[in-house]
């Protein structure tokens, strides 16, 4: 959790439907608590009675991180409702992989990826490369017709030329493995530099980005 000032103390977890005190965790000096143990497979309240965020400031906000240190989620907190906020289920994909699919659906094979970049790199994450080369390896093209879009991001610390010139090369690097190197169709594969126009979050790491996602067709 992070604020505009240093926070601490504790993070309450409490079960959503009775409101029942689940387990309570003690934030470090940064405001950050380690969720290991807490099922993932089900929706959580989270709680933080605030008493020790200095300021003035009425705005604060908790972000989930994966075990690489990226963001996951954003969640913005409000004063008046106490410092609080629920937390959806959040199963791995793995966790889910070889399980029969009875209803005909695609899941757990996401068409979704997300790979991130460091400050003025053209090249993503080694953790987030390999993460994503998992993923392209078993990815499979949808029933419905459609195509992949492959979306490249930038920060806003360069000029818009820069940044455009940027995005769009990561991209477009992306597309060429998944092209050249796995044999996706050319054809279903339309890639776009985005510049710094679509930021997801405050943070310039989140925001320097290539996303990878199956575009249904409108037909």
């Amino acid at each position: 959790m992070k604020g505009q000032t240093n926070v601490a103390g504790t993070l309450d977890v409490r079960a959503v439907d009775s409101g029942d005190l689940i387990r309570t965790f003690d934030l470090d000096a940064e405001g950050c608590a380690s969720l290991a143990g807490l099922p993932a497979d089900r929706a959580w309240s989270f709680q933080w009675d605030g008493e020790s965020f200095g300021g003035s400031s009425k705005a604060a906000y908790a972000d989930l991180r994966g075990p690489d240190g990226q963001v996951v989620r954003r969640y913005i907190l409000n004063a008046s409702k106490g410092w609080s906020f629920v937390m959806l289920p959040l199963d791995a994909i793995r966790e889910l992989s070889g399980q029969g699919r009875a209803d005909d659906s695609v899941w757990p094979h996401a068409s979704f990826a997300l790979l991130h970049y460091e400050h003025g790199q053209a090249n993503p994450s080694a953790a987030s490369w390999q993460a994503f080369q998992t993923w392209a390896e078993g990815a499979s093209l949808p029933s419905s017709s459609g195509r992949w879009a492959v979306v490249g991001h930038a920060d806003a610390s360069g000029s818009k030329h820069v940044n455009d010139k940027l995005s769009l090369g990561r991209a477009e690097r992306i597309a060429a493995y998944l092209v050249d190197e796995l044999a996706w169709p050319k054809s279903l594969v339309a890639v776009r530099g985005a510049g710094s126009a679509e930021p997801i979050g405050e943070d310039p790491a989140q925001n320097r980005r290539v996303e990878v996602l199956w575009v249904p067709s409108m037909q």
